[in-house]
């Protein structure tokens, strides 16, 4: 059963304590290795469209926006889930949290050689990441200033 948003789930996350200024994380199958140092910090994450009054930028350093999308009928996430919008459904964050334990086991025990090649695969494209990061960012520069984009902002900042 799919159940209504929450206002606010509390949990723990765990950070970087301060004194921790150079964290290496080492993974290899059946093993693991960080040398930061984590401790627990409660925190509360709250469902910002529920709040009161809108989030803007100038105030909160960020806006919820509306985006533009080829799904014309939005039912449910049970729905999302069964049309492939969504690769699984969990009914709370707890489920959630397990679901991603059990994905995270199963990927630590999987065989090297397909994750190897797995990764191989995703990043192909990226071998010289320097320079395509820099060439993408080019691009992204010219688009945030490109005429059509300042007119997207302005209509946004007049609602």
């Amino acid at each position: 059963m799919i159940t209504q948003p929450r206002a606010e789930v509390r949990t723990v996350i765990h950070y970087l304590v301060p004194s921790s200024r150079i964290n290496r994380r080492f993974w290899a199958p059946g093993a693991e290795l960080n040398t930061g140092t984590y401790a627990p910090y409660p925190v509360t994450i709250r469902n910002a469209r529920l709040a009161p009054e809108p989030f803007t930028l100038d105030r909160h350093g960020f806006c919820l926006a509306r985006h533009d999308t080829k799904v014309t009928d939005w039912r449910d996430a049970a729905w999302c889930e069964r049309h492939g919008l969504y690769a699984r459904v969990s009914d709370d964050v707890d489920a959630m949290d397990s679901a991603l334990g059990l994905l995270a086991g199963a990927l630590r025990v999987s065989n090297p050689a397909a994750m190897s090649e797995m990764k191989r695969t995703f990043w192909q494209g990226t071998e010289h990441w320097e320079s395509l990061l820099t060439a993408r960012a080019r691009v992204s520069g010219a688009l945030v200033l490109s005429d059509y984009t300042r007119a997207a902002i302005e209509r946004f900042r007049k609602r």
